[in-house]
């Protein structure tokens, strides 16, 4: 009886064995194709090192057209490529205005004088240090 009862828990630790590593061998194929099967894009450089951006930027559009599942605003695409292109120069005096973004600063930086025609200053005593040429006050002299 005693044999009969270790015969049959050697026979357990068999079969959980087997089972252990047929259950390796599947998870080990299905990560295996799994790996192997995903969708990669990768953008390789031209063999002489020296693709354009236009080239690159062409690359990248194509992989987004056949994979991207939602809308692409072309224009804002642009906009977006040409904004980090610009700041990729690390320099803060240089920046890429959109037509928008350019209307805006014109209004804020051009129009026309309205008041006394005096320049000031902007601490706590208010002083005039000069007065704007050709204003309304010249012209009345």
């Amino acid at each position: 009886m005693e044999t009969n009862k270790k015969s049959n828990v050697y026979k357990y630790i068999v079969i959980v064995v087997i089972t252990a590593f047929i259950t390796f061998l599947l998870t080990s194929v299905g990560v295996y194709r799994y790996v192997n099967n995903s969708e990669s894009y990768y953008i390789k450089k031209s063999k002489n090192g020296t693709a354009g951006l236009e080239q690159t930027l062409a690359n990248f559009k194509k992989v987004l057209d056949e994979t991207y599942i939602g809308d692409v605003n072309e224009e804002e695409l642009k906009e977006s490529a040409i904004k980090g292109y610009i700041a990729g120069l690390n320099d803060p005096y240089t920046e890429y205005l959109t037509k928008e973004e350019m209307q805006s600063f014109k209004e804020d930086t051009e129009g026309e004088y309205v008041g006394i025609g005096i320049y000031t200053t902007a601490d706590t005593r208010k002083k005039c240090y000069s007065c704007i040429k050709n204003n309304r006050r010249f012209a009345s002299k």
